[in-house]
């Protein structure tokens, strides 16, 4: 009897598990997220990417004088007494 009970409340429990993954979609909902997740993780990757790309360059405008002096060139910039030349 003992075990017409315990089987009895297992295919119960596992019915009502079954269903409420069926019924509700859980599973669907479970893998969406699941690429959602690994989507944004890429982005991020990315993302880290270009923030260490900017990282360098502010590291290199603090620190070379050479990466400096290239830079203000490009905006036009000149020594006292210097022409600058720019061709398209």
């Amino acid at each position: 009897m003992k075990q017409y009970l315990a089987l009895s409340i297992l295919l119960i429990a596992l019915t009502f598990a079954v269903s409420s993954i069926i019924i509700d979609d859980s599973y669907g909902k479970y893998k969406n997220l699941q690429a959602a997740v690994e989507s944004q993780k890429e982005f991020n990757r990315e993302l880290d990417v270009k923030v260490k790309n900017l990282q360098d360059k502010v590291f290199a405008l603090k620190n070379d004088p050479r990466t400096i002096e290239e830079k203000a060139r490009e905006e036009g910039m000149a020594r006292p007494n210097e022409l600058i030349f720019m061709f398209e």
